[in-house]
């Protein structure tokens, strides 16, 4: 428009009269253009997140893989977020292959109860213990306690659990995540809660029954 409209006042002069009809036509079709409004051009995660919405899963982790160091650590996130909720385990090998998604992913607000059963899904402990280890030092345990209530999770990963909750000081959860890989069948877990202060130094002098409500009484041998 700053090019146009001068144009359109060159080409036409009063005194005398006269018309420039190139000048006219070229005011009028740059101050056309310039009212046009411009499409703004997707960023790499624009368009990145705009194909996983619409399913193109691999085009949408290879955008990013490839523009990985272009993108902030804040959109990182929210991508890596929106791909963990759509729970496709294959795709979700992009993030687990790679520790820094990884840590992305659980500094992130979004759930990891898809992330932890893709690994289920794999049976990778390994895989589960570094993940699981990082979340109970970020205090992500309700994804945990979700992911454990949902899945069929192998008393030994449970187990593993209540020993990193033990190595934090969290006796409480410890405790629960004992008795759960116990009732699971795991005979570690089941010696280890017999040998808890939870269970030891109780008087019979001060024995009061109510103290047992809500707990389960075993043979552990």
């Amino acid at each position: 428009m700053v090019l146009g409209i001068p144009l359109l006042l060159y080409g036409v002069q009063i005194s005398p009269f006269s018309v420039d009809l190139p000048f006219i036509g070229g005011g009028i079709v740059i101050t056309a253009l310039s009212l046009v409004p411009s499409r703004k051009k997707k960023s790499v995660i624009e368009k990145a997140l705009s194909d996983l919405r619409e399913g193109q899963f691999k085009k949408s982790i290879q955008l990013v893989y490839k523009n990985k160091d272009k993108i902030s650590k804040l959109e990182l996130s929210k991508y890596v977020c929106e791909l963990i909720m759509k729970g496709r385990c294959e795709d979700l090998k992009f993030i687990l292959e790679d520790k820094e998604m990884i840590n992305l992913a659980i500094n992130s607000n979004c759930s990891l109860v898809p992330f932890l059963k893709c690994e289920l899904s794999t049976l990778d402990q390994n895989g589960f213990q570094e993940i699981a280890k990082l979340m109970i030092r970020k205090g992500k345990c309700k994804d945990l306690e979700s992911f454990i209530s949902q899945a069929n999770v192998p008393p030994e990963w449970i187990f593993y659990l209540a020993r990193e909750f033990n190595d934090i000081g969290n006796k409480e959860k410890y405790i629960n995540y004992l008795k759960i890989s116990c009732n699971k069948g795991f005979n570690q877990a089941c010696v280890e809660l017999g040998s808890s202060s939870s269970f030891k130094n109780i008087s019979l002098s001060s024995w009061d029954p109510s103290m047992w409500k809500g707990e389960e009484i075993m043979d552990t041998k």
